[in-house]
This record gives structure tokens, C-alpha cells and sequence, in this order.
């Protein structure tokens, strides 16, 4: 049976109103039916006025004019079709012939046409009647796709753009059908040609009853309550659906009421909020049924306030939200649920109600106003000046509550002692209030006014440097970023601003050291730029000037997620102005709140930043497609110099290693198992940590740091095939990868966009087959190098065919340690493998494939070789993995003196 939802009746303009009909007849669709295969056949289709449904090839869901709660339509490709299913008419369309193949569309759901006007032509609705003069109508040119039996829908209105459907992120009322400027993938769609029924509906009326909660009150005639009847249905109590002989029908919801009874007849038909439509029921064509609902009680609030505690109260000293030292507000309580007294901002609820709801009724409730004090927050500077870096600020307190010191962020440590000696905080009656401490009802009034003292943290290690603005050797240097991802560097664009790139080279011209003045304050100094220093000079912009000694510093603040510079005494604040990579002062109260002002601090390590090709290259050995020991042991031990001026020769030894003939590289070995190491730049660079992929919880694929001991980390490479890949290279590789820890194959059967990648224990060849896509270097059209190869790395993407057939469009979704790029993930150290398909050096989705030796060994910790287990079999018991003591250890895996062996 199927269900008969309330939204059919809205979707048909029933609710709050008898249909003129008892009876009427409704289209069902049974079966999708079978494919268009030509225009000839789309143009006889046409011609014969049959019902089509259009099926999106790229997201593999039907097109639908789908009915909305509130009685609107969306075009979505969001939700599954299901047959035989009441009101699946939504996805039928008519094809009207407008000339040589050429059409319009009309949804059978309301009659209406879809349309792409030229206002909004990426938003089509059908929002066109039938009846509608010609000329406003969109017609469609239909032309063959690039996979079988798929057209292209180009619209009249909206040249170039095709009729196309988004993706489900953040659900199916967000699929949207749109249009959209290229052809193929999302916009290659399908003409099927379906089966259909007639099914008779049978009106169903429901006269409605609410009483107030438990009561037999009827609030319809209770002048005080009669404002709670659901709007929709106030005037006609009553609301009717269409069903058919065998649907389950609902009673009609509404909200703050619930279901008492459905009746006819004073009979009961059923004792829950729905009953199955019989033919016993409609045999006078239609059917009434009384349905009486408890209406949620309305709970009235008297709110006053009770100052006994108080002295020396003036009138408006306390005000509730309304402006005024009384109020009254309502809610909605459900029946039979416990009455709490409303929250109020600020003051305290006194009252104790013990009751439940079962009828409207109004409260007395009494409140106790919190105090409101004042108060600073001070830094003592190097020079014995205080800067109140907090004015005023406004704090409410209780009776009985702590006082204690406000956060002041990451820049300010508390300093009670400081505080406390300061001599600043007495109470009412002139005794020291020492922080933390208890409020009284006399010991502090409302306006009092309290000082915080304050330490500050440097977010920086400061350098001592010269009023020359020559900076000493043992300086410390640090990459400045804005918006968490754009570095700061000296070069500056025709306006002399200074550049913020996120792609900039960390050399001498991005490296930045940080000196402190006497005011707080402080100057930048940049490394490619001996004798200059940054600092506010007219108050236009940060500028490097040779120094004179009236140059002013910048006070460093808390911003957002990180930090920010400012000329001290104003509002000028560091900022990426509008997004345009140029660093310049917003002057403006709020720039302490945009995320263009956040300033992040990173201490430069060399290790990071240097060598980079070498780093990647050492990060090959060992891994499939990858180097031994003996090829990368000159760069190795330049590398291990530490002198930068090798970075030239190991760039070229670098250069020598990835020309190495493919049968000298480290061949692929399917009796052992490995691990999937990042091969992205950033995660080689990161601290020489290296990630892998990791299953998690025995179902999710995800990352985090590499642990060779751990066998969570390993897989078998299996059911390999040697196919021609996705871009026509032969020689590809398509495998399995099997979980060593669990047995279980890495499945993308319901792996989408930014979705996480599961886990299965049964292989098939559908969706466990992964494409191994070796990162070659890739040009553009003028032969410029865009992305450089990755020594040992692949792209691991699923082959995602069309229907499931290999001959058709292949969609694409690569293995990814995140969403996005890796300077927007940059504190990230572990996640899930998700779907992005932006290959690029920002992009965390190239792997390697680490030999971790043979299957049986992989991750088990400490091994000793053959040798020494029999050496050790002289003097130690041995006992195998299921604890059962052996007399002598053969090929395999034992416990000998509380570690693992293994006997070749």
C-alpha cells in the first residue's frame, strides 16, 4: 500500500477546501519504460501527445516538477522516482513540436511549461500556462548526445545554455534543475518512454475539532482562544485529500496540535492518525470522517520582578526586554508536558512551577535582575605607560555569582596580582575587592566599575635590531599570512602596496622579523631587504622606508581566528583589501571582525621550505614507480648539508632521477602489501611527517600521521587489469585495495562529490575498481608546464562509467584527504578520503604506494629474520598466534620472548 501524504492534497490546492468532484481520475506512471533511441522517434513521440519522462544522464535521476509542502513546484533531479506511486506525475513531461526537431515542454504535474527566461535563464521554472501566447514560451532545440541515446535539450530563450541539474549537496530540494553553458556530462539527458494508469481518487473530507489541551473545550468557540485554530483551516474547519481504494490515509497535521480520535458516526475507524481507504467507504463516492485534535495549550506568563534585595532602586533601573518593568508573553506547551517559566536576558527566574500542561491558563512568574557593571582592561607597555586595550566594556552579574577576570584572547594573560594591588577595586563600602569574588546583595551597585591588569603574550619571538634597521644573523623569521593562506612579501603592484600571495615562492622576499618598542608596539623587518623597516609612515598604507626615527609602529590585536596589526591610537587595521591581494589599512571600526584583517604568524623552518624536489624524491623511495636507497643517495646527503646553495644541483640530480628508464624503478610486487602515502607537496613539506590512508572503524577510508607498525594502514593491490586510461594513455592500471587489517575491499558504491569512501566485504567489479592515474607532468596548449610531474605518484580515481556501461561518459571522482585546497585545510592532520576531482600542487590528492613487504609481516611491529628465531629457538619458548606453544617455528608468524617472529 501506499502512503497518501497531506502535501498531495496541498500539491492539488485541497487544503482548507471541498473538491467540486467526489471523484476524479488520476495519472500514475507504472513503469519507466524504455529509451528514446533517434529524434525521429522524440518527433513521432510528439506528435502523439505521449507522456515522456526525462532522465539527467550525469546525476542518474529523473527530472521532476516537484510539488512543495507549500503548494509551490520546484524542477529538481533530487529525488527518486518510484512506481506505481501516487503523484508520480511530477515526472511526466509532453514534448510540443515547435518545427524541426525543436520543442516545448509541458509538465503534466500542473500544465504548465518549463521555461528559461532570459532574467533568470540558469533558473528555469514552469511558472508558463498552457494557454500562454507562443512567443513567451521557451523552446527547445533538441540534438543527439556524445554517449547513446542521450539528447541535448538548447534553450530559445537563453542562447548556449542547456537544460542541466545540480548536484544533492545539502540535499535533494537543492538538486536544481538549471541551465548551463557547456554540453555533455550533467547536461546529456535521456527520453523514456513510460508506462501509465489511471487510478480513481476518491475525495476524502475531514471536519476538523481542536480542544484545548486535555479538556473538552472547544476552542473554535472560546473567543479567547480562537486564534489558535490553524489558520489554513479557521474559516471551513474542514480540509479534504484525494485517495485511491487501498491507500493508507493520514489524518491532516498541523502544528501544536495532535491527533484524539477519527470517527464517523461516533465510531472510531482507527485507534492511530491514519486508516486504509476501503471500497465500502467510498461506495457513496466519497467519504467523510471526523478527526478531533488536542490543541496545545497557550501558557501565559505574568513576569514582575522582586527587588527585595535591593536598595536605592530608581524607577527604570530594570527593564525587561519589552522596554518595561512587567511583561507578559506566551508559548505553546505541549499536552502534557512539564511548564517552565520563559528565560529573560539578564534576570533570574525565581518561580518554582510544578505543573504540566493541560489547558491554556496565564502564570505569575517572578524575576531578579542581574546587576550591570563597567570595566577596563589594562597592559602595563615596556616604557611604565598603561594601554587600556578594553574601554568600558559592559558585564552583568548575579547574586551569588564569581566574579573573575574576562578572556581577553591568546595576546593577554590575567595578572591578579597586579589587579588585586592596584588598590582601583573597593566595594560599596570602600573594602578591596579582590578578584575573583562572590557578588553580594550589597556589595557592588549597578554602574560599578571594576580594572582588569594584564600581561601580554608576543604571538612572535621578537629580534633586538639596530636603529640602522640591519638585521643580526640569529634573527628569527616568520611567514606572515593573511586570510590564513595569503603570504605577505615585499613586492609591491603599481600602487605601491605590498603583494599578499598565496602562491608566492617562501624565499628571502616573504620571510619577515619582528622587533618590539617601548610602546608596545612593533616594526617588521624583511630579509631581502636590509635597512628598511615596515611601518606606518603617513598613515596611507604599511611602506619599507629607510628609517629616520619618526616612523610608528604597529600594536598587535586579536582578530577572529588569529591576529591583526594596527596604528596604534586609531582604527587602521593591516587588511587584504576587498580580496585583490594588496595589503593596505581598513579604517574602520568593523575591520576588527573581517576575516581579510586576520593575521596568522609561522616561524620559518628551513626544512619546510627548502630542497623541496629532493624532499619529494626521498619521499619516492621505497614506493611503487619509485626509487631505491642507491639512487637517491647523493641527494640524501646534499640535503642532509643543510646548505641551501646545493638546492640547484639536487633540483638537477632531481631532474636525472625522474628520466630513469621505467624498468630501473620499483616494480609493483602483489605479494606484498602497502601503504598510500600523500605525495602532495604541502604534506611532504609538513614537519617530514608523512600521511596515509587508514581505515577507520573497520567501514571508513581516512588519514591521519603513517605508522608502519600499525596494519590499519596497508593494502593489497588486487584484481589488477591493464586497461587504456581515462585520457587514452595505454598501459594504465585498474586494481582493488583490499584492507589487510579487516579483509575488507575499499567500495565507492555510494561515493559522491566531498562524501566520504566506505568499506565492503563481498569484492565486485562494479564499484571496487580504482584507476591508478599516473601524475604526469601537464602543460597548456602553449606548451607551459601547469602542474609538475610527482615523482612515484597517482591519482586514484573511480571508474565511474554511465549506466554502468564502459563504452559511454566516464565520471570522474579522485581520492582526496579533503575538500578543497590544502592552504584551506592547513591545520588539518588527519580526515576522511573524500571526492575532488581539481588536480593541482594545492590539492592533497596524490598518493604513493609504500611497499611494506610481504602481507603476512606488514604492520606487526618488531620482526626478527629467520636467523635469529632459530638462533632464539635454543633458548626460548615458542608459542604461535593463538597462544599455543610449538615445538619448532616453521614458515610463519610466532611469539618468542613476548615479540613477534617470522620464518621464511
Amino acid at each position: 500500500m501506499k502512503k497518501l501524504y497531506l502535501s498531495l492534497a496541498l500539491a492539488l490546492g485541497l487544503a482548507g477546501a471541498t473538491p467540486a468532484a467526489a471523484q476524479t481520475q488520476e495519472l500514475v506512471v507504472t513503469n519507466q519504460g524504455t529509451e528514446a533511441t533517434s529524434l525521429e522517434q522524440l518527433s513521432e513521440l510528439a506528435a502523439n501527445e505521449t507522456p515522456v519522462m526525462l532522465f539527467n544522464s550525469g546525476r542518474q535521476k529523473f527530472m521532476e516538477n516537484h510539488p512543495m509542502t507549500d503548494g509551490s513546484h520546484k524542477l529538481l533531479v533530487g529525488y527518486e522516482f518510484e512506481a506505481n506511486a501516487m503523484g508520480n506525475k511530477s515526472f511526466l513531461w509532453k514534448l510540443e513540436s515547435a518545427g524541426e526537431n525543436q520543442y516545448r515542454l509541458i509538465s503534466l504535474e500542473d500544465n504548465k511549461y518549463f521555461c528559461m527566461y532570459p532574467s533568470g535563464g540558469k533558473y528555469p521554472t514552469t511558472t508558463v500556462t498552457a494557454e500562454a501566447p507562443e512567443d513567451s514560451v521557451d523552446v527547445y532545440t533538441v540534438t543527439e548526445g556524445e554517449t547513446e541515446n542521450t539528447f541535448l535539450f538548447s534553450s530559445s530563450l537563453n542562447e548556449g545554455q542547456y537544460i542541466n541539474g545540480n548536484g544533492m549537496d545539502g540535499g535533494p530540494n537543492n538538486a536544481t534543475i538549471v541551465g548551463w553553458g557547456s554540453a555533455g556530462g550533467n547536461s546529456l539527458i535521456k527520453v523514456y518512454v513510460p508506462t501509465t494508469t489511471s487510478k480513481t481518487m476518491y475525495t476524502v473530507t475531514f471536519n476538523l475539532t481542536f480542544f484545548d489541551g486535555t479538556t473538552d473545550n472547544n476552542i473554535a468557540e472560546d473567543e479567547t482562544l480562537a486564534d489558535l485554530v490553524p489558520e489554513a483551516v479557521a474559516e471551513t474547519m474542514q480540509t479534504s485529500v484525494l485517495a485511491a481504494v487501498g491507500d493508507t490515509v493520514d489524518a491532516p497535521s498541523f502544528t501544536n496540535n495532535t491527533v484524539r480520535s477519527l470517527t464517523v458516526n461516533g465510531q472510531a475507524i482507527t485507534d492511530t492518525t491514519c486508516f486504509e481507504l476501503t471500497e465500502a467507504m467510498v461506495a457513496g463516492g466519497s467519504y467523510t470522517v471526523d478527526a478531533a485534535y488536542s490543541s496545545n495549550p497557550r501558557i501565559t506568563f505574568h513576569m514582575t520582578q522582586d527587588l527585595s534585595m535591593f536598595s536605592d532602586v530608581a524607577a527604570g533601573d530594570y527593564l525587561f526586554s519589552n522596554g518595561l518593568e512587567e511583561m507578559e508573553t506566551s508559548q505553546r506547551v505541549a499536552t502534557g508536558d512539564s511548564i517552565t517559566g520563559p528565560t529573560q536576558e539578564h534576570f533570574t527566574l525565581l518561580t518554582t512551577i510544578k505543573e504540566v500542561a493541560t489547558q491554556s491558563k496565564t502564570i505569575e512568574v517572578s524575576y531578579r535582575p542581574w546587576r550591570s557593571i563597567y570595566y577596563d582592561c589594562i597592559t602595563v607597555l615596556d616604557n611604565g605607560s598603561e594601554n587600556v586595550f578594553v574601554s568600558s566594556a559592559e558585564m552583568y552579574v548575579d547574586i551569588d555569582s564569581l566574579v573573575t577576570a574576562p578572556d581577553a584572547g591568546s595576546l593577554y594573560t590575567f595578572n591578579a596580582e597586579a589587579t588585586n594591588s592596584s588598590g582601583l577595586n573597593v566595594d560599596a563600602d570602600g573594602n578591596p575587592l579582590n578578584i575573583p569574588f562572590t557578588v553580594t546583595a550589597n556589595n557592588i551597585n549597578t554602574g560599578f566599575y571594576l580594572t582588569f591588569y594584564y600581561d601580554m603574550v608576543d604571538p612572535v619571538k621578537t629580534t633586538e635590531v639596530g636603529d640602522d634597521a640591519i638585521v643580526p644573523e640569529d634573527a628569527i623569521w616568520y611567514i606572515v599570512r593573511l586570510r590564513g593562506t595569503k603570504v605577505l612579501t615585499a613586492t609591491t603592484n603599481d600602487s605601491g602596496n605590498l603583494i599578499c600571495d598565496a602562491s608566492a615562492t617562501i624565499d628571502d622576499n616573504a620571510l619577515w622579523c619582528f622587533s618590539k618598542n617601548e610602546d608596545g608596539t612593533y616594526f617588521l623587518y624583511n630579509k631581502a631587504n636590509q635597512g628598511l623597516v615596515l611601518c606606518d609612515v603617513d598613515g596611507t598604507t604599511p611602506q619599507l622606508v629607510s628609517p629616520t626615527g619618526a616612523e610608528q609602529g604597529f600594536e598587535i590585536l586579536n582578530i577572529t581566528t588569529g591576529y591583526g596589526l594596527r596604528v596604534m591610537g586609531t582604527d587602521a587595521v593591516w587588511n587584504d583589501f576587498q580580496g585583490l591581494g594588496q595589503l593596505a589599512y581598513w579604517n574602520d571600526p568593523s575591520a576588527v571582525n573581517d576575516p581579510g584583517s586576520t593575521i596568522t604568524f609561522e616561524e620559518y623552518v628551513a626544512s619546510r621550505y627548502t630542497f623541496l624536489d629532493g624532499r619529494a624524491a626521498l619521499n619516492a623511495v621505497n614506493c611503487i614507480n619509485g626509487y631505491t636507497e642507491d639512487q637517491v643517495a647523493e641527494i640524501r646527503e646534499l640535503i642532509e648539508t643543510g646548505d641551501t646553495g646545493y638546492e640547484a644541483d639536487v633540483t638537477d640530480l632531481v631532474a636525472d632521477l625522474i628520466a630513469t628508464p621505467s624498468e630501473e624503478l620499483i616494480q609493483h610486487n602483489p605479494a606484498n602489501g602497502y601503504a598510500i602515502v600523500t605525495a602532495a607537496p604541502a604534506y611532504v613539506q609538513k614537519d617530514n611527517v608523512q600521511y596515509a590512508l587508514y581505515i577507520e572503524g573497520d567501514t571508513i577510508l581516512s588519514w591521519r600521521e603513517f605508522n608502519k607498525y600499525d596494519k590499519n594502514f596497508y593494502f593489497e593491490l588486487g584484481d589488477i587489469q591493464h586497461l587504456v586510461s581515462m585520457s587514452g594513455e595505454a598501459d594504465s592500471t585498474v586494481c582493488s585495495l583490499r584492507s589487510i587489517a579487516t579483509g575488507k575491499y575499499v567500495d565507492a558504491s555510494t561515493w559522491t562529490f566531498l562524501q566520504p569512501l566506505g568499506t565492503a566485504d563481498e569484492f565486485n567489479d562494479t564499484t571496487m575498481l580504482f584507476h591508478l592515474d599516473p601524475a604526469g607532468e601537464e602543460t597548456n596548449e602553449d606548451g607551459e608546464v601547469t602542474l609538475a610531474a610527482v615523482p612515484a605518484g597517482f591519482y586514484i580515481d573511480r571508474l565511474w562509467y554511465d549506466a554502468g556501461d564502459t563504452t559511454k561518459a566516464i565520471v570522474r571522482c579522485t581520492m582526496s584527504m579533503h575538500g578543497g585546497t590544502v592552504s584551506n585545510n592547513a591545520s588539518a592532520t588527519s580526515g576522511h578520503i573524500v571526492s575532488y576531482n581539481t588536480h593541482g600542487a594545492d590539492y592533497a590528492n596524490v598518493f604513493r604506494f609504500w611497499d611494506g613487504g610481504p602481507i603476512e609481516t606488514v604492520g606487526i611491529g618488531s620482526v626478527t629474520n629467520d636467523e635469529n628465531a632459530a638462533d632464539a629457538q635454543k633458548n626460548a619458548v615458542i608459542y604461535d598466534l593463538s597462544g599455543r606453544r610449538v615445538q619448532k617455528a616453521v614458515k610463519g608468524i610466532y611469539i618468542q620472548n613476548g615479540k613477534k617472529v617470522y620464518v621464511k
